[in-house]
């Protein structure tokens, strides 16, 4: 890191030095990557004797259930304030107030004349108040992109020290803290990078969140890498990180070889099986056409005499005769050896 990098992690440490409640913030539909340095961050936390939680507006989508940890991620922050919420019309609204009888608090809503009275099934129950001595938000450019949780606890993040960690070039810069290296590889390489320097504790579940967050970052570490995403690599791997293949693995198949694909037929055009008696012969020719007999000349033993001299015709093939030519017999000098006699002389 730079020198400016290492002014903001030394504060970052005096920070966690005197914080004993952080609240650890994603964006909305959070990376691998956010998620996996947000995970190490608290676990790193927790083993320090730090109390710390994980938020995001939004439920965590499966993709991430390969983090550890990822069931700790909440999207509720805060229980000591209660809110009613409703669709609203503007000005619709004469008068809010509230009444307290028999033991019990009553809100009294009324409406302008001419709209509605409210509608107790569109009302939704929510809470705030969330307390942290400090707020370390992760991966995301503007506060806006933390969702509910940023607007629903303005205060918090405008009284409570804000640590901004992302490596966007178009970052906003909105912490009081901003720890932002658009040349890293990835969110994952910064908290590696920042747990390491200032000396918290590393387990094998820490060190493989955080490569699996450097590994999607970095499309399996082709893209975007230095000489320092390598050598967190190598520190991770070193506290027993592991490396963890986010796709299922195709069988192996021989070269060039192409995947059998049943051809798919028309449900019109399948053939329904048909059952046959038992011991029956399969059907060869279609039942709707005679099966061709076959009827062979009948042949007599032929004479030594006239073996050369056998006569071909007459035979009989589907009901019809065919003649074929009958050979004659060779002259007696065929076999005899012949010598050629020219009339005339060669020059």
């Amino acid at each position: 890191m730079n020198n400016n990098n290492n002014s903001i992690i030394s504060k970052i440490s005096a920070l966690l030095g005197k914080s004993n409640d952080i609240l650890i913030v994603l964006p909305i539909q959070p990376t691998v990557d956010a998620a996996a340095a947000a995970l190490s961050f608290s676990l790193s936390l927790s083993k320090s004797q730090k109390q710390s939680t994980v938020a995001c507006s939004e439920p965590i989508t499966v993709g991430l259930n390969r983090l550890v940890g990822v069931n700790k991620i909440t999207d509720k922050i805060g229980s000591r304030n209660l809110i009613a919420s409703f669709d609203y019309i503007e000005d619709s609204i004469e008068k809010v107030s509230y009444s307290i009888s028999e033991g019990k608090f009553n809100l009294v809503i009324k409406p302008k004349e001419g709209f509605p009275p409210m509608d107790t099934e569109k009302v939704s129950y929510s809470y705030s108040g969330a307390s942290a001595d400090l707020l370390i938000s992760i991966g995301a450019p503007r506060p806006e992109n933390l969702g509910k949780i940023f607007h629903n606890e303005r205060k918090l993040f405008d009284e409570q020290e804000t640590i901004n960690i992302d490596t966007s070039p178009l970052n906003s810069q909105f912490g009081k803290s901003n720890l932002v290296d658009p040349r890293s590889s990835s969110l994952s390489e910064i908290v590696g990078l920042m747990i390491k320097y200032l000396n918290m504790p590393i387990d094998a579940d820490i060190a493989t969140n955080l490569l699996a967050g450097m590994e999607t970052a970095t499309n399996n570490f082709t893209v975007k890498t230095r000489a320092e995403t390598f050598e967190m690599i190598a520190w991770c791997m070193k506290n027993g990180g592991r490396r963890e293949q986010l796709k299922t693995q195709l069988p192996a198949q021989p070269f060039n070889a192409k995947p059998f694909m049943t051809p798919s037929i028309p449900p019109a055009q399948k053939m329904q099986p048909q059952k046959q008696p038992i011991n029956s012969r399969p059907q060869v020719f279609p039942q709707s056409q005679p099966r061709p007999q076959f009827q062979p000349q009948p042949q007599t033993q032929p004479s030594a005499v006239n073996t050369a001299n056998r006569n071909l015709s007459g035979t009989t093939f589907a009901g019809k005769s065919f003649q074929s030519p009958v050979p004659s017999a060779p002259s007696p000098d065929w076999l005899k050896p012949k010598i050629y006699k020219g009339s005339s002389n060669i020059q």
